[in-house]
């Protein structure tokens, strides 16, 4: 019996791993999605590092490219994430706002040991440093 979550967030590693190919151009990503979108998969979300993340879904393909910080360890900034983006997903935030804030909560994750949001302020900071865009066809990510 095959499953369909609702939600996936691998890195580019996991991802090709799970494919069997390479993911790592926009393209190849684009291409990923496509393919976990028809088997049922509502989120793709690809987080790339530094290099930011990637969301596709039906109607959506947006990318978030995080401010710069000082990385502290990146234990948990995948799982910061994907925090983010199931908040923002289950409140009904635009896909933008939901992306620019789960990508700012893994980025403030990064630059401390342990886990949790202790300063808001610097969310907030961060959360204005995120930029996001649309992603084109083009585009390699590193």
């Amino acid at each position: 019996m095959q499953s369909a979550p609702w939600l996936v967030k691998p890195n580019t590693d996991e991802l090709s791993e799970a494919l069997g190919r390479p993911v790592h151009t926009f393209a190849e990503q684009q291409a990923a999605a496509v393919q976990l979108i028809a088997q049922g998969v509502e989120h793709v979300v690809v987080s790339q590092g530094e290099h930011g993340v990637i969301w596709f879904s039906r109607d959506t393909a947006l990318q978030a490219l995080p401010p710069q910080v000082v990385v502290a360890s990146t234990v948990g900034a995948g799982d910061s994430l994907l925090a983010g983006m199931l908040h923002g997903l289950l409140s009904g935030e635009p896909p933008a706002q939901t992306l620019r804030r789960a990508t700012a909560i893994a980025a403030q994750a990064v630059t401390q040991i342990g886990f949790g949001i202790y300063d808001r302020a610097q969310l907030a900071q961060l959360e204005a440093e995120v930029v996001i865009q649309t992603p084109s066809v083009q585009e390699g990510n590193q």
